[in-house]
This record gives C-alpha cells, structure tokens and sequence, in this order.
C-alpha cells in the first residue's frame, strides 16, 4: 500500500506540514513503526477498504469476561508483527503489563529491522 510511504501524526492522520504546505514521505525504522501502529492499532473489519484488515481483538483476543490470556494475544502479536514489512524478529520476548483494576494488557515488544531495534508498547 503507498499510504505507508506517507508520515501520519499521533492519531494516524496524514501529517501536512505547515512550512512547506507538503506532506513528509518516510523511510527506514520509522516506516516499519508507522506500518506495526497501524497494523496493531486496527481491529479487523475496522479498515474501510480491507475488511480482512486488523487484529480480531473483539472476537477472538478478548472473549467472554475479563483479559485475554496470554497465550491467545500472543499468538495473534506475534503472526501480524511478523507479518508486516521489514520486520525481521523478536530482539527479546514480548512483555505483558497486566492491570486486573482497569482490565488491561500491554504488551510491550522489542523489534529488529533491517535498520534498527523499535521498542513499542501496543493495545
């Protein structure tokens, strides 16, 4: 998709720069960040123009009562991080922040790239 050659802001808007009126292209370990936030922060079916797009965290990761376990949200980071163009691995396991009171997960990932190590936290 060439969307993914183009910078977005925070809210995954596209990022128009007021000096130059233009927007900014990206590249390297920032594009591979860029494409892990979109491809993490979109649960399946919410990407308009690929249905089959996103993570099913609705119907799959979080079902029934309460936190998804850790081996089912494991699985599904694990098979889309690797998924996503220039990823090559793990640098070190994914570590998972529970919060019981608010009913949460984070899991936070330590990624290689062909240009770098990208440490995020997801969800």
């Amino acid at each position: 998709m060439s969307v993914f050659e183009l910078e977005t802001d925070i809210n995954s808007n596209l990022d128009l720069k007021r000096e130059s009126n233009s927007f900014t292209r990206i590249g390297g370990k920032n594009q591979t960040a860029q494409r892990l936030m979109l491809r993490l922060g979109t649960g399946l079916g919410e990407y308009v123009y690929d249905p089959t797009y996103g993570l099913p965290y609705l119907t799959e990761i979080v079902t029934g009562t309460g936190l998804p376990t850790k081996n089912a949200l494991s699985s599904y980071l694990v098979d889309e991080v690797l998924g996503v163009e220039g990823v090559l691995g793990f640098a070190e396991p994914i570590i998972y922040d529970y919060d019981v009171t608010r009913q949460t997960i984070n899991p936070t990932m330590s990624i290689l790239t062909a240009d770098g190590t990208i440490e995020t936290t997801v969800l």
